[in-house]
């Protein structure tokens, strides 16, 4: 019999060789990945990028005097970024061998009538993850940058300000009554046209409803601040740590301090970095499903009582009708009415839920090693700018500024590029995770001596 020690050595040992296996797997997979399809997502990328860029020159040209119209050509470049993503991610479907070779399961009729319908309701995720990651922001930036360039001194006749937040606020409104509108309209009689107006709706809701609520929450976040009962708060803060020990601890600081800068950090740096470091790269992969269609994944993955539970009642809310959700909560009003908006929404965002389970159950190990690729991989643009910031030192201002187009579209090209083929690969390995699993026979409890049992 082995001695423990030598056993518990060999253990880590062989923790360690798995690990590096995983993450040397998904790097070979996503470089090879990555250049077997340039050709293809690069060329989208090329024409997204050259599309937006042209949006953001046509919405900062128009100015102050046509703000709306300006507006709607920011979300025009949106839409049309979103959607070169998710281009992008459905022309790899070829070169993903499990994904390809696997049909997503269902129990029911497709939801979806053609390409143009399939495409809209793919970009449905991708639309909420700029809503809550505030990646909307990027474009608002995009555009406030670009008009510096253009209006320096005059901030009045830029196209874009928050200082507007009125009129996003209504067209935000606007869009989501539309869309509303639509997709009561195409569950009847889906048009081209339809679906096109629709696809318009929903990326006005998402950046124009992110531009009006930046502005109202820094107001209302400076309202609260300002209130009494901050004050209160604070004060009863301040008091509690006040009543701890002035332990000394290491970096020449007290209990009372390092509990103050710990709440700091956990605000400012802790759960902002989680989110965009962790949950973030998850959801991405988890997008990919929703791209190629992954509605129901539950039948061909064995799940655990708690995971049957919540897949029946994701299937039972997506089986319902649309028409007949909205018609049971209208008479709430207009909360009810929005309740029975995003529950009609929730098919759409179903693959995506349903991926992210499955990225969960590829194990620790596997998650990972794709986390630290993924930080690797959204670090290659701001590591390429500074590199060329650090190249061009010696030039001057106006030489700078010719250079910078060039510089920022080589970067979005490399970064997004890559970022989709670590996506598409991390996805097509989970999906062979699952392929495994479901070929290994059933685990069964067997006796032992005495009363103890195992699980062989």
């Amino acid at each position: 019999m082995p001695d423990p020690a030598t056993a518990a050595t060999w253990n880590r040992h062989n923790v360690h060789v798995s690990t590096f296996k995983e993450f040397g797997d998904l790097f070979r997979g996503t470089v090879t990945l990555w250049w077997r399809s340039l050709p293809v997502i690069g060329l989208w990328c090329v024409i997204g990028c050259l599309l937006r860029e042209t949006c953001t020159a046509v919405s900062v040209a128009l100015g102050s005097d046509h703000r709306i119209l300006a507006s709607i050509m920011l979300v025009l470049g949106l839409l049309i970024w979103v959607t070169t993503l998710v281009v992008m991610l459905q022309v790899m479907r070829p070169y993903l061998a499990h994904v390809t070779e696997t049909t997503a399961p269902t129990t029911e009729k497709p939801v979806v009538k053609g390409p143009l319908d399939d495409l809209v309701h793919a970009v449905v995720p991708f639309l909420v993850i700029y809503a809550v990651w505030g990646l909307g922001e990027e474009e608002a930036t995009r555009a406030m940058q670009a008009n510096l360039l253009t209006h320096p001194g005059n901030i009045e006749q830029w196209s874009i300000s928050l200082a507007h937040w009125q009129l996003y606020l209504v067209m935000a409104v606007i869009g989501w009554g539309m869309a509303l509108v639509m997709d009561k309209v195409n569950d009847h009689h889906d048009t081209f046209v339809g679906t096109i107006v629709l696809f318009l709706a929903r990326g006005t809701t998402v950046l124009c409803s992110f531009l009006a609520l930046r502005w109202l929450g820094a107001q209302a976040l400076g309202w609260i601040q300002k209130r009494v009962f901050w004050y209160w708060l604070m004060g009863a803060w301040d008091s509690m740590v006040g009543l701890l020990p002035h332990w000394h601890l290491p970096f020449d600081l007290t209990l009372p301090e390092a509990l103050n800068k710990f709440m700091k950090a956990l605000g400012e740096v802790i759960i902002p970095h989680t989110l965009d470091v962790v949950l973030l790269p998850l959801v991405w992969v988890a997008m990919v499903a929703a791209v190629h269609g992954w509605r129901n994944l539950g039948t061909s993955l064995a799940v655990n009582e708690h995971e049957s539970r919540l897949v029946e009642r994701v299937d039972t809310v997506r089986r319902a009708k649309s028409v007949q959700r909205v018609g049971m909560v209208s008479s709430g009003g207009p909360l009810g009415l929005a309740v029975g908006y995003l529950r009609n929404n929730l098919s759409d965002l179903e693959p995506a839920m349903q991926a992210f389970r499955l990225i969960i159950r590829s194990g620790p190990r596997f998650v990972g090693a794709y986390l630290v690729l993924a930080a690797f991989v959204t670090q290659i643009s701001p590591v390429l700018t500074h590199l060329a910031e650090w190249l061009l030192e010696s030039q001057s201002l106006p030489q700078m500024t010719r250079w910078e187009p060039v510089i920022s579209f080589i970067t979005t090209f490399l970064a997004t590029t890559t970022a989709m083929a670590l996506y598409s690969n991390t996805f097509d390995a989970t999906v062979e995770n699952m392929l495994e699993d479901s070929q290994k026979p059933p685990r069964q409890a067997v006796p032992v001596t005495g009363t103890s049992w195992i699980t062989s």
